[in-house]
């Protein structure tokens, strides 16, 4: 158990015990976080995450460096989401002592800050995938544009060859909006142009490549990271909202 954990643990003990509040099968590493939220008088939010899947990932990004993180509306995201998005997005929190140097370590994430701290989903309406696109210029960087029954809906534009990488868990689906690029798989190669898609399934290598700029449509679950199983510097941790 970390310090900062040791800290939470020790902040959500009723006075007069040695012993933490129960979770429903053990100490710390169990507790229902959402159900003891009231405990937490001196905790901090240090990122709002568009959905729970989004969430977890800061949290794992915070416990990594070892910074004891919740979410304490994870339970309210589970059975009234409206609720959650009302007041913002999820938030990630940390106790008051750890905020600082857990805005650092989000922000020296791959990316920034900007793309772990992502804005709360857009109101229903409707979405002009080219107005989207003008909104943005690096490669390599994919914006997400709507979220449903646990999928993202993304854009990214690239040039060049990208990583040899899997995901273990995700199937993902290109589809090209405009120029052109092939998938390089290890033993073939599929040429794609506008108006064409390709679905990748969990578990097979693949490298996109384009010889010139390439503007494609994501569709793939909440928890893909693009890099999938290569990591390095082009993760790009959780993408933004735009």
């Amino acid at each position: 158990m970390s310090h900062s954990e040791r800290r939470l643990q020790h902040e959500c003990t009723p006075h007069g015990s040695s012993t933490p509040w129960p979770g429903p099968s053990g100490p710390f590493e169990a507790w229902p976080f959402a159900a003891l939220q009231g405990s937490f008088n001196n905790m901090t939010t240090v990122a709002h995450a568009t959905d729970l899947a989004h969430a977890q990932l800061l949290k794992s990004v915070l416990e990594g460096a070892g910074i004891a993180a919740v979410i304490p509306d994870e339970l309210t995201a589970q059975n009234a989401p409206p609720y959650v998005w009302a007041s913002g997005g999820l938030r990630v929190q940390v106790l008051e002592a750890d905020a600082a140097a857990a805005r650092a370590v989000l922000a020296s994430e791959p990316g920034g800050a900007a793309p772990l701290v992502a804005a709360s989903p857009p109101s229903p309406g409707p979405i002009n995938l080219d107005a989207k696109l003008a909104l943005f210029r690096e490669h390599w960087s994919p914006k997400i544009i709507a979220a449903l029954n646990g999928q993202h809906v993304k854009l990214v534009k690239f040039q060049g060859p990208f990583l040899w990488h899997q995901h273990e868990h995700e199937d993902e689906l290109f589809y090209v909006l405009h120029g052109s690029f092939r998938m390089e798989f290890r033993e073939r190669t599929v040429e794609l142009r506008a108006g064409e898609m390709i679905v990748v399934p969990r578990g097979v290598e693949h490298r996109p490549v384009a010889d010139a700029e390439v503007s494609v449509l994501l569709f793939e679950p909440a928890s893909t990271v693009n890099t999938g199983s290569a990591g390095g510097e082009r993760t790009v941790a959780a993408p933004a909202w735009i």
